[in-house]
């Protein structure tokens, strides 16, 4: 007789099979019109949604930044786009790329969507934002607080999702832009997209980057900011099966190259250096499908995806006096992952009390490297992970004035157990004018193979991963409260929110030491220096937050405040440790449009207030409480647009980080502030640059 396991993952994959059949049967039916699908409105969402949802009456609070928000801050990438977006906080690294946090969560906890498919490669937990280009993405939806019900692991703080453009109106369409920043970065990106037919539709884009680097103050080889060369490309094929459905083949391709150059050594006898490059390389694949039937109050979707991404670093030693570099040998590193993801919804519209959804999700993760030891694998370097899960919500509306969403999911892994996530949701128009929302909502995030199977082991490292992780899991209590008035003349729109966040078993790397044969983490330092990842650590944190958005005439504003209470683990062992510590953000953006001369004029700043944590730390042999204190800043953007030619032709120029904010300054010191143990600085930016470019759409 098979295995429990074996039978409950056999039966998860034949009702896998058997749900995509079903809703392929259900929607050969006649249908109605699928052009709700593909609407380019500003105000249509579709993450999380049963079908495109005006965001006004989506039960979950969204955020979207459309693409003219995009063109106005002229960004390129995800992170520059983001950096001035209320509730979201971008941290660069100068090898790992920008990572963010929402809400006072970290990217690891933030799920990063391509049209509803999980962007994978993650270094440290984070997604590179810099490596997602904007070129043809139309939007980016913003969900703040758990989405695990609908989108699984490392949703349990919020997700993004962008949305790539998938129609067009004109028989033809293309776009050209280049620019150019003092600081030595160029980007030049295009796309050509055509209607062959009445129901074929193809587009195609590229882009190139490169960014030339900056030292800093000093003068030697080893730069601050390190040079990247960057090149994507992409393409789409939508098919109408029918008026009423659609099914769409698109592809990404991005490779990345980082050059870090080392120091010369030996100056005067025979000069050398060490360098390293990273090179990373991005393969997506998706097939999307989705139908509407009976007058569109049915709809049924499948997507399909298979995701490579891989990330190598080499290590040479480079002969200055011969031009030549040989390898190190034990200082190379390769990790590869390849993912494959099966998605499939059934969501209904009717025009009655009742309405619901139910979907399976299931993802086959593979990661290879050398440093990847899984004892289930009878290949080294080499773990697999499958997941198979199955979701459902059902809504229901008593009244016209109210909506109310309980959700579960049900997840079945094969390495470890995973948590039944549950969710509740509720949506009230108290007036024409007021919105409430409130929200109960459970989150969890699977270890990964590295923090599972991890071994570093060398003369200078002692790093292992835990094949006895346990799902991380968390709460998420929010109350959101919306105001929106708008006439001819002027409008405004008003959001308040507060929110509270509690993540349990949280996966971290720890020093430990072995006690009976076990692995102990330890609290604070030891002096084993040999690390392994635990389930050790709580993360809690409570805020508010103010959103608004108002135009008059010409003039548009968009503000924000919010302000983060960081609950202090260790407020329990020292009393000179506060229970909670609070930090500010406030981020403005204020755009001037005269559109008889086809101008614009756009400011963009953010405060962070300056952030204080608290962690132990060995000192002689006994646990102390130290404090860390990262200084605040202030970064400050103005962009200039003129367009011309029926706005087929535009011209921008502006400076990014005005106040030249290059690093913020970071002071750690014993919790009662009488003894200070250092200091350093983190970066922020490579400083003030100036900013052209030029665009062409036809």
């Amino acid at each position: 007789m098979d295995h429990p396991l074996i039978q409950e993952n056999t039966a998860m994959r034949c009702l896998t099979i058997l749900f995509c059949f079903l809703s392929g049967v259900v929607a050969a039916q006649p249908l109605a019109d699928s052009i709700t699908w593909d609407l380019d409105l500003e105000d249509i969402v579709v993450t999380a949604q049963y079908a495109p949802t005006d965001v006004r009456s989506a039960i979950h609070p969204i955020r979207v930044l459309d693409r003219q928000a995009i063109d106005r801050r002229f960004s390129a990438t995800l992170d520059e786009v983001l950096a001035y977006d209320g509730g979201i906080r971008i941290r660069q690294d100068m090898i790992l790329g920008s990572a963010l946090s929402l809400q006072g969560q970290d990217g690891q906890s933030i799920k990063i969507l391509l049209d509803g498919v999980p962007v994978i490669g993650r270094m440290n937990g984070n997604v590179d934002l810099g490596q997602l280009p904007l070129n043809q993405i139309e939007r980016v939806e913003i969900v703040e607080g758990p989405l695990s019900v609908q989108y699984g692991t490392d949703a349990l703080g919020g997700v993004i999702n962008l949305i790539t453009k998938s129609s067009q109106v004109k028989s033809w369409e293309t776009s050209l832009r280049s620019s150019y920043e003092s600081l030595g970065e160029t980007r030049v990106d295009g796309s050509i997209g055509h209607w062959v037919n009445r129901d074929l539709m193809v587009r195609a884009e590229g882009g190139w980057l490169r960014f030339d680097g900056w030292g800093g103050l000093t003068d030697g080889r080893d730069q601050l900011w390190n040079p990247k060369d960057q090149w994507y490309a992409g393409a789409t094929a939508r098919y109408n099966l029918s008026p009423e459905g659609s099914i769409r083949y698109r592809f990404n391709l991005m490779r990345e190259v980082i050059t870090n150059l080392g120091d010369i050594r030996r100056p005067q006898f025979k000069p050398y250096a060490f360098d390293d490059t990273y090179y990373t390389n991005r393969q997506d694949h998706t097939l999307h499908w989705n139908r509407t039937w009976r007058e569109e109050r049915l709809f049924t979707e499948v997507i399909g995806s298979y995701n490579h991404w891989d990330r190598i670093k080499k290590r040479v030693r480079t002969d200055l006096t011969a031009g030549t570099d040989e390898l190190i040998l034990g200082e190379q590193d390769t990790n590869d992952l390849t993912g494959l993801h099966l998605r499939a919804t059934l969501a209904t519209r009717l025009p009655g009390k009742w309405n619901g959804m139910v979907g399976t999700e299931n993802r086959w993760d593979i990661a290879s490297g050398d440093r990847i030891i899984d004892p289930r694998e009878e290949r080294t370097g080499y773990s697999r992970i499958e997941d198979y899960a199955m979701f459902g919500s059902l809504r229901f509306e008593p009244v016209d004035w109210l909506d109310l969403e309980g959700g579960m999911r049900w997840t079945y892994n094969e390495r470890f157990p995973s948590p039944v996530v549950p969710s509740f949701h509720v949506r009230s128009q108290l007036a024409p004018q007021w919105t409430a929302r409130a929200s109960w909502a459970r989150g969890f995030r699977a270890p990964t193979a590295k923090e599972l199977y991890f071994e570093f082991v060398d003369a200078n490292h002692f790093i292992l991963g835990n094949p006895d992780l346990r799902p991380e899991t968390s709460d998420n209590v929010q109350l959101s409260l919306n105001w929106e008035k708008d006439t001819r003349d002027w409008g405004a729109q008003v959001r308040l929110t507060g929110f509270y966040n509690d993540v349990r078993d949280r996966i971290d790397i720890y020093e430990f030491y072995v006690q009976d044969g076990v692995r102990v983490p330890a609290r604070g330092d030891t002096t084993t220096l040999q690390f392994a990842y635990f389930n050790y650590d709580r993360f809690r944190n409570v805020g508010a937050q103010v959103q608004s958005k108002s135009h008059w005439k010409a003039l548009s504003l968009q503000a924000s405040w919010m302000a983060n209470g960081y609950l202090q683990p260790e407020h329990g062992n020292d009393p000179a440790v506060p229970e909670v510590t609070w930090a500010n953000e406030i981020g403005w953006d204020l755009s001037w449009q005269w559109t008889r001369a086809q101008a614009s004029v756009s400011v963009m700043g953010r405060y962070y207030d300056q952030l204080v944590t608290f962690y132990p730390e060995s000192d002689n042999g006994r646990s102390v409480i130290r404090r860390r204190v990262q200084d605040g800043f202030t970064l400050l953007d103005l962009m200039l647009g003129k367009s011309f030619f029926q706005q087929r032709l535009r011209l921008q120029a502006g400076a990014r980080n005005l106040l030249n904010i290059r690093q913020t300054g970071v002071l750690d010191t014993g919790a009662s502030l009488q003894h200070n143990s250092g200091s350093g600085t983190i970066p922020v930016s490579a400083g003030r640059t100036w900013v052209v470019g030029i665009e062409w759409r036809g």
